[in-house]
């Protein structure tokens, strides 16, 4: 019984004990639902905090697209600044957040593009300055520079902190030519912005490196060769100095290439000096990297050298200056004798600038090494200039110079340098035999022409009242040329003589026939002593024959013009052809209208008349 007992006590014990486990296991499950509920809550809130983060985000975005011309009365001031409000806003909120979605990026580039991408205005400076300052005149700032310089600024924000991949789909081919085509604004704010951005596309997009050099080398093309107007041409200039510097040693045949074809050729432009400093830096640093190029650049930039611009003169002078420092000693005799003939010209200029800049180059010692090297070429051509500045030179800096420059070169080569005075001396009394030579001959002449004024025989010929219209192929009255037949054939020979403006023939006796005059018969030539006339239906034939000849000649000579005809593009024609339908139109409304009133006239009268 007790047994018995024990096993009751041990069920009731069990059977107390599960009822506890069971309430345990249902809080925890009560505990996991109640924090799980809280999870969802805060992630739904945390959504929708989001979501209404991105939509305004968005709302801002589309208040930002309208563009302000700022020239339109209509447009309100309180919209304009309210723009640059969400502006700045948009700024703050991409500089906090870390990264953008997709759903907000592609509104956000394509506001910017919205912005940025807006037809130029026209040019304030019709005509092509020379002037050497950089900076453009106040008249020429956009007045749409407070929306756009946020706009950039956002801009470079994305394109420094964002992955270049995630932008890769936005900032594309035809983004990157936008860009480069806003480089034509007048405004310098504007290209210094452009200038940052496309710089840092460049260095982050490596991907995009040679197609942005590729569109950068067409630009300077299109410049160079199509219209030499570009106000962006130094900012660009800036940009390829820096990626000129990171090119490795030897440098690459497409690089080399861009220094022959489209550096050099911009040294002759008209406005190079609103770029030289930063085209000089360019082209310093590809000597710098290859000193052999430093030949290339001398010849070229010679052969470019400008005629009349005397500030160009000056600039390229300092330019050959430094690149003498930099090449390779070894070119130095193959470069001396052009580069000294080129600078002894410019010491020889007028313009003092240009002649003090030239005659301040020999205080180079690199200079005056190269020349040393070929002096038994290089002295004749530069002791001729250095004397003719001595001798007529109108400044009297110059001529103090030249003194000084004298001295130094007398001092390299005491015996050369006289010698090379000699030859000077030697040329000038040959020339001066020849001058008193040639006046002789001149003399000589004219006393010919005036004795043989006077001996000249009773019959000559005689041009009355001559039409313009001979049997020649070039006739002409009073100062008449004949290209054929500018002399009669005579059994004697042809005797061309000049009586007043008209060129005739004086007939030279033979038996006893003269040529006496040209009647008013333009087919027919008469003479004295009954010699034969020709007869008409002769004269017709030739004059026949030589039209068809002319006529000929005249057409085949039409297709070698061909080449000189510059016919109309697709644009010129529409414009043409809609103007001249426009014009057809109003002449057809004006002609009916007049008709129609004529008629209404015409019929009231007719019915007063009884």
């Amino acid at each position: 019984m007790d047994g018995v007992k024990e096993k009751m006590g041990a069920q009731r014990s069990t059977l107390t004990s599960s009822p506890n486990k069971k309430s345990t296991s249902l809080q925890s499950l009560f505990d996991q639902d109640s924090n799980r509920r809280k999870l969802a809550n805060s992630i739904t809130s945390k959504r929708s905090f989001s979501n209404s983060i991105s939509e305004d985000f968005l709302s801002i975005i589309s208040h930002c697209t309208f563009i302000f011309t700022f020239t339109d009365p209509l447009e309100s001031p309180t919209q304009q600044d309210l723009k640059r409000v969400h502006l700045t806003q948009l700024l703050s909120i991409i500089k906090s957040s870390k990264k953008l979605q997709d759903q907000i990026l592609a509104p956000l580039m394509s506001m910017i593009s919205t912005n940025l991408f807006q037809p130029l205005p026209p040019p304030s400076i019709p005509c092509i300055t020379s002037d050497l300052s950089d900076e453009d005149p106040i008249s020429s700032f956009s007045p749409k520079w407070s929306h756009l310089q946020i706009v950039y600024d956002i801009l470079i924000r994305l394109v420094i902190y964002m992955d270049p991949e995630t932008l890769k789909d936005y900032v594309d081919h035809p983004f990157l030519l936008n860009l480069l085509c806003l480089f034509r604004s007048e405004d310098p704010r504007e290209r210094e912005s452009l200038k940052n951005v496309y710089h840092r596309i460049y260095s982050r997009f490596t991907f995009y490196r040679s197609f942005m050099r590729k569109a950068m080398t067409d630009v300077f093309l299109h410049y160079i060769f199509v219209m030499e107007r570009h106000c962006g041409i130094g900012d660009l200039l800036e940009i390829w100095g820096s990626i000129i510097n990171g090119f490795a040693v030897p440098l690459k045949e497409e690089h080399k290439l861009f220094l022959m074809r489209v550096l050099i050729p911009l040294h002759k432009t008209k406005r190079m000096q609103c770029y030289h400093t930063q085209l000089a830096y360019c082209v310093s640093q590809f000597v710098q990297k290859e000193p052999v190029l430093g030949g290339v650049v001398v010849r070229g930039i010679l052969r470019y050298w400008p005629v009349t611009n005397c500030q160009k003169e000056v600039l390229l002078i300092g330019e050959l200056e430094e690149l003498v420092e930099n090449i390779d000693p070894d070119q130095y005799r193959k470069l001396a004798l052009p580069l000294c003939t080129q600078i002894t010209k410019c010491l020889n200029s007028w313009n003092t600038q240009v002649a003090e800049r030239a005659l301040y180059v020999w205080n180079n010692e690199h200079f005056v090494k190269m020349a040393s090297l070929e002096i038994e070429e290089v002295f004749p051509i530069v002791v001729e200039g250095v004397e003719k500045n001595l001798k007529w030179h109108w400044s009297k800096t110059v001529s103090q110079l030249t003194e000084s420059i004298k001295e130094m070169l007398e001092d390299l080569d005491p015996p050369l340098y006289s010698k090379c005075l000699q030859e000077i001396d030697l040329r000038e009394s040959k020339a001066r035999q020849e001058e008193i030579k040639r006046r002789e001959k001149w003399e000589k002449i004219e006393m010919a022409a005036a004795k043989n004024q006077f001996l000249q025989p009773s019959h000559c010929i005689c041009l009355i009242h001559c039409p313009p219209k001979l049997p020649f192929k070039d006739a002409r009255h009073n100062s008449t040329r004949f290209n054929d037949y500018n002399a009669f054939q005579l059994p004697s020979g042809l005797i061309p003589i000049h009586r007043a403006r008209i060129r005739c023939s004086r007939p030279k006796r033979f038996s006893s026939r003269y040529v006496m005059s040209v009647g008013r018969n333009p087919r027919q030539l008469s003479f004295d002593d009954d010699m034969s006339k020709e007869p008409f239906w002769l004269s017709w034939i030739k004059e026949a024959l030589w039209g068809l000849k002319s006529l000929f000649v005249f057409l085949a000579e039409q297709p070698s013009q061909l080449k000189y005809i510059e016919w109309p593009g697709f644009q010129s024609t529409l414009k043409t052809a809609t103007l001249t339908l426009a014009l057809v139109a109003v002449l057809i409304v004006a002609l009916s209208t007049v008709d129609s009133a004529l008629c209404y006239v015409l019929a009231l009268i007719l019915r007063r008349t009884p």
